[in-house]
């Protein structure tokens, strides 16, 4: 975390103009206190007023406002995607009243006089760790050795990777890079070079803009990790009078920084991903994912919540989120007159058309596609249809876990213009065990039958 967001998450005192771009906010700035709370910046502001006197001065202080600006001890910040006001009203009495803002992002650094807007021209967020996931190096270590094998020179050369960038539109683009950091004292120095992604635009835009765009591939790579993959730090580039081509102000944001709760990290045990950056097909798959994630969210939407909003919900529900979005995604392709997605006989239910459309990498993985989906298929009516349906806890939770490979594998391939995301899902080691559990619930049987004779050995 930069010292200038650490210094003012810690606690500040500033003078702060609560509605930063409306009518006549030059005019409504009130002394505030800054300071992080649990997983929101607090702004808290007393009421101009003497003691005991309502908020009046303050016009229509209850709507939720866009962002602050504040002038703190710290430096020029602005407060941005602010989620929940509240306070204290007070009438008469010996206290004042107050009331809070809580901001989930917040961005420091730059000079406030010379803030047009709260819209930017550049968001970016560093993620650390992603090196082995993307094959972006931001630095190379040689070791020099004597004669008895002992290390003599360390040489460490720190340079940004090349940029890998797509065009959003003609006027948004993402770049991917990395950004390098040296800090410390001589004798105890850490090189930083994280995974730099960035949302960027040629005119300023509103900051939900870039901020919906880092999320969505924040949401990518998590998918790729298995957990919620956290950034360290950024920068945004504010809308400035003269605006600068490089960074302006250090950035935070809590739903880009921050474990949601319920949600967990990747393994740490877990040294590779389940998806890597060249098998999503690079900078156009990231793109090609954007505009999926957007258009299809009822798609990719329950395959993101598991690292956006809750890990460990029952199989029950996470059955019924994934079903939804098979039958969502088959029945769209039906609807355009995809070959694979029309349905062959009354009982060839989506989830078979989609397995059948997969190939035999997603057949190899479930054993038995056309039982497994009818199974499936099964399970889901029952507990849409029937309230006092009874089921085995272990077969839904096993149900749900696969039919939650097959809708990523369609969403990957899709994503990476290939089926090669298929065959890579479905060998992968973490699913090893998945794949013997399904053949167990579909066909009883957790291995493949032992032989008991010598045909094995013999030649077709």
């Amino acid at each position: 975390m930069d010292q200038l967001v650490a210094d003012t998450l810690a606690g500040s005192v500033a003078h702060v103009w609560p509605f930063f771009g409306e009518v006549g906010w030059p005019d409504k700035t009130f002394t505030a206190n800054i300071a992080r709370e649990e997983n929101r910046v607090k702004v808290s502001v007393l009421a101009p007023g003497p003691i005991g006197s309502v908020l009046d001065t303050i016009p229509e202080h209850d709507h939720m406002p866009n962002s602050l600006l504040a002038v703190s001890e710290v430096h020029g910040t602005l407060l941005f995607d602010v989620t929940r006001i509240g306070g204290r009203r007070v009438v008469g009495g010996s206290r004042a009243s107050s009331r809070h803002y809580y901001a989930r992002a917040i961005a420091v650094g730059f000079s406030a006089d010379r803030l047009k807007s709260s819209k930017m021209y550049e968001m970016t967020a560093y993620f650390p760790g992603m090196e082995y996931w993307s094959s972006l190096t931001g630095s190379t270590t040689e070791v020099e050795r004597d004669q008895f094998g002992r290390p003599k020179v360390i040489t460490t050369r720190i340079e940004a990777a090349p940029e890998h960038v797509s065009q959003l539109s003609s006027a948004r683009s993402i770049v991917l890079s990395t950004h390098f950091a040296v800090t410390g004292p001589k004798d105890d120095q850490r090189v930083f070079t994280p995974l730099s992604i960035s949302s960027v635009s040629r005119s300023p835009m509103d900051w939900r803009v870039h901020m919906n765009t880092l999320i969505s591939i924040q949401n990518l790579v998590s998918l790729c990790w298995d957990g919620f993959v956290s950034a360290d730090g950024g920068y945004v580039r504010l809308d400035l009078v003269d605006p600068e081509e490089i960074s302006n102000a250090k950035f935070w944001s809590d739903r880009l920084m921050e474990v949601p709760v319920g949600t967990q990290p990747p393994d740490p045990h877990q040294s590779f991903p389940l998806l890597r950056y060249e098998t999503i097909g690079g900078i156009d798959g990231i793109r090609r994912w954007l505009r999926l994630s957007a258009e299809h969210y009822r798609a990719t939407g329950p395959l993101t919540a598991r690292h956006r909003i809750s890990r460990h919900t029952p199989g029950e529900s996470r059955l019924l989120d994934i079903c939804t979005g098979i039958e969502y995604w088959v029945n769209y392709h039906t609807k355009k007159g995809r070959a694979w997605a029309k349905q062959k006989n009354r009982k060839d239910v989506q989830p078979e058309r989609l397995a059948r459309h997969l190939g035999s990498d997603f057949t190899e993985f479930v054993g038995v596609p056309q039982k497994w989906a009818r199974l499936l298929w099964k399970r889901y009516e029952a507990l849409k249809h029937e309230p006092v349906y009874h089921y085995d806890a272990r077969e839904i939770a096993v149900l749900a876990d696969s039919a939650q490979v097959l809708l990523l594998c369609a969403v990957m391939n899709r994503v990476a213009g290939t089926k090669v995301a298929t065959k890579v899902i479905c060998e992968s080691p973490r699913n090893d065990h998945l794949k013997w559990d399904v053949r167990e619930v579909v066909t009883g049987e957790r291995y493949p039958p032992v032989p008991t004779d010598d045909s094995v050995f013999r030649q077709s």
